[in-house]
């Protein structure tokens, strides 16, 4: 029922105990390591935060080799907010303007899909760690030094220590939905004409395989980036195949003209080649071409191109390099840098009707109250 919490199953406890486990030892092994085994406090205390940020307070989606690819590639990020929160720390007017703006970049960060959002909140305590005095910019190194033993400790953690399964890629699961059109499309063009019940069944599970609800978060097309965008529209695409194979209707007289034979057919193989193009095959041009012909000669009203899933398949695998007409409008992303593409990301959200936006604001004002308290009152532990 909506509005209902999802009940938490045994595998997500396990999630949750496997998780436990690493972020413990890699928080205990950074703390012991520096504090009692080099007498270095400073580094100790950022090694067992960064584990905690990152892995306990941050809720990246995915698998823990995902988790881990996720967290190497925020290190510069890492860095750069020990960095400026420890230098902002001097004045409490530069560390409230600082906490104001960072809070807002991270919190927004958002929009950019599942993933940022998750480490966003880690994110946010690594900088509000060396954002509240004492003001020692003589201790960076420390600090960036325990950082990164953290975080080093906890990516390798991740990639090792009690490895899970990883479910079936968003990839996967459109090359399966695609052949399942292709198949639904080769039963519609041979006698009887028809799809049977399991067949409708089938069709409609391989549809709904690709909705959001369904996908774990980690393997969800939600980035603001061109192959992001591109698997997005596959799979729209095939979701529209599948629902208008499963609902066409009986030909009339039993047998389908040559014309309406001929679309079905082009379809069946458009529709393997997209599968294929999905496995990292070649690119489905031809086959398309092929569609476009079989539907001009079906009707005129329908010789403009068909629901364009096989293109943005080519554009979700290649990238840029693949063979799509950028003219069109469906396609106005394919030719456009990736900072334009996070631009219109970020404009499309920069609203007080947003979410993001919303939640932004009211966290940076938060931290920023917090700051400025801390700050104005000299409180012994501000942090």
């Amino acid at each position: 029922m909506d509005g209902v919490p999802a009940r938490r199953t045994r595998a997500d406890y396990a999630v949750s105990g496997r998780r436990a486990v690493r972020v413990t030892l890699v928080a205990a092994a950074g703390f012991y390591l520096f504090r009692y085994g080099l007498d270095r406090p400073v580094a100790a205390i950022y090694a067992l935060f960064a584990a905690v940020a990152l892995g306990g307070l941050a809720k990246i989606p995915g698998t823990g080799r995902q988790r881990a690819a996720t967290v190497l590639r925020l290190l510069p990020v890492c860095w750069l907010l020990v960095a400026v929160g420890t230098y902002l720390s001097v004045r409490t007017w530069s560390a409230v303007v600082g906490m104001l703006a960072v809070g807002f970049a991270l919190a927004f960060a958002a929009v950019g899909g599942p993933r940022p959002a998750g480490a966003a909140p880690g994110l946010q305590l690594l900088y509000i760690l060396p954002s509240f005095p004492p003001y020692a910019p003589g201790t960076l190194g420390e600090r960036l030094i325990g950082t990164s033993t953290g975080l080093v400790l906890f990516i390798v953690a991740e990639a090792l220590i009690l490895p899970e399964p990883g479910p079936p890629s968003y990839r996967e699961r459109a090359a399966h939905a695609v052949r399942t059109a292709a198949h639904d499309a080769t039963l519609l063009a041979a006698p009887p004409y028809a799809l049977t019940d399991p067949d409708i069944r089938a069709a409609w599970e391989s549809s709904r395989s690709l909705r959001s609800l369904t996908v774990p978060e980690a393997e969800r097309p939600a980035g603001a980036g061109l192959r992001d965008r591109a698997l997005a529209h596959t799979g729209l695409a095939t979701r529209t195949l599948l629902s208008r194979l499963a609902q066409l209707p009986g030909p009339p007289g039993g047998r389908p003209g040559p014309e309406v034979t001929a679309a079905l057919q082009a379809v069946a193989r458009l529709a393997t080649a997209t599968a294929d193009c999905l496995g990292t095959g070649p690119s489905p041009v031809a086959p398309y071409e092929d569609l476009v012909r079989a539907r001009a000669h079906l009707s005129a009203l329908s010789a403009g191109p068909a629901p364009a899933g096989n293109q943005a398949a080519d554009l979700a695998v290649r990238g840029r390099h693949a063979a799509v007409e950028t003219a069109q409008g469906r396609f106005w992303y394919a030719g456009t840098w990736a900072p334009i593409l996070w631009w219109h990301r970020l404009r499309g959200h920069a609203g007080r009707r947003s979410v993001c936006f919303q939640n932004a604001v009211r966290i940076a004002l938060a931290l920023t109250a917090a700051r400025l308290v801390a700050g104005v009152d000299t409180l012994p532990h501000g942090f």
